[in-house]
């Protein structure tokens, strides 16, 4: 086993040494940094040997990261099982703003056994990016290097699924690990602290979201486009993009502008669907049913321009009998919403005649309990559990329409 010094180490650049990155991101071709936002994007560095210290260089303000370091075999490809094993994620909470490097291992690996490091962003947009530099590793170590010619991260391998998910704070998972709040507690209390309280801050996780359950039972990989507090054309924050305006890039918070269908290819490669939840924020910023359902077909629109027809495009429906989370309903208005919400966006699916966008009616099975502690995290967001119960439910509904 050969001697390593804690100060003899090496770095390894991200764009250079990353195997895959799954979702959106951006690659400094000057710094072979990659630039991550959008909640879910996963990095993976595999047959990392010969070393017996992993970290990871990384910068970025609020941003809330898991992470996985797993033995390996040599050759062993597992891209296809990065959805599995939840339970062995650990977290890394930036707050600095600073390129930091953070380690990766609580003790010393086994240099004698081969590695893979899978980073991903838990959190969404409302937190900001981060840039992924590289690793940093023992000075004798090896890490594979991308072996791709043309450099493309996106690549998907083949033979695989890759599932697009478009929604606001429901699909990324927001406040999905606390405890119940209801919204003037939120308002008034715990949304002054995010980002100075660890407990709130890793609340948020798209790996316990509907939209990765869904994935995961479907054999997919997945890219989240989803931003909390965002609504499909109105969102309620005057300074908050909508996601008709944010669909199309690649570093919302960052203001980026959106990349024109020309050039669609930029967004990564075609997903083999789009799964669209979204629309619930809308009517905190406009009542009018008309400018609702001219907005969501607004959308649906702008996500044809990037998919074409052959990509099946499936809007869940809220189902009129179900209990939608939401801060300021009752039993009353939630009946109301659910049913003005399946009628508009099934009546914007019709204006667009499209027979490759497929609406499904849809709810918890079994159904969640308005206020109840076992459904609800943070500000009457779904909690794990009854995310899971929108999953299951839901899964069956897309084999039949995907026909898989």
């Amino acid at each position: 086993m050969p001697a390593h010094a804690a100060n003899e180490t090496k770095f390894l650049s991200a764009s250079t040494h990353c195997e895959r990155v799954m979702g959106r991101h951006v690659v400094d071709g000057n710094k072979g940094a990659i630039m991550v936002d959008w909640p879910g994007v996963r990095l993976e560095f595999r047959l990392i040997s010969n070393t017996r210290s992993v970290a990871i260089r990384i910068k970025g303000r609020s941003a809330c990261f898991g992470y996985r370091v797993v033995a390996q075999e040599k050759g062993n490809d597992e891209r296809n099982h990065v959805n599995t094993d939840d339970a062995a994620d650990k977290l890394v909470i930036l707050s600095s703003g600073k390129e930091q490097d953070y380690p990766l291992h609580d003790n010393l690996l086994n240099s004698n056994t081969t590695y893979k490091v899978s980073i991903w962003k838990r959190d969404d947009p409302i937190n900001g990016g981060a840039i992924i530099s590289g690793l940093v590793i023992d000075s004798d170590g090896n890490v594979q290097p991308n072996r791709k010619e043309d450099g493309n991260l996106f690549q998907q391998p083949p033979n695989t699924r890759l599932l697009e998910f478009v929604g606001d704070s429901d699909t990324v998972g927001f406040g999905i690990n606390g405890q119940k709040s209801g919204f003037l507690y939120f308002l008034c209390c715990q949304m002054p602290c995010m980002t100075m309280a660890p407990s709130l801050r890793k609340s948020t996780d798209v790996t316990k979201s509907w939209a990765h359950l869904t994935a995961r039972q479907l054999k997919a990989d997945y890219s989240v486009v989803a931003w909390s507090g965002i609504g499909a054309k109105y969102s309620p924050e005057s300074n908050m993009p909508s996601m008709l305006e944010s669909y199309a890039t690649l570093l919302p918070s960052g203001k980026q502008k959106p990349i024109p269908p020309n050039e669609g290819s930029m967004l990564g490669p075609e997903p083999s669907a789009v799964i669209l939840y979204i629309g619930q924020n809308d009517e905190y910023a406009d009542k009018s049913e008309d400018k609702l359902q001219k907005g969501f077909a607004a959308l649906l629109k702008k996500i044809r321009e990037f998919r074409p027809s052959h990509i099946p495009i499936v809007v869940v429906a809220p189902a009129l009998d179900c209990n939608l989370a939401c801060a300021f309903m009752g039993k009353k208005d939630n009946t109301a919403k659910a049913e003005r919400q399946n009628r508009l966006w099934k009546a914007a699916v019709q204006d667009l005649v499209d027979s490759n966008i497929h609406v499904v009616d849809h709810k918890h099975e079994p159904d969640i309990a308005l206020n109840s502690k076992e459904d609800f995290g943070i500000c009457l967001h779904w909690n794990a559990a009854s995310n899971l119960k929108f999953a299951n439910p839901l899964v069956p509904k897309l084999k039949k329409i995907l026909n898989w």
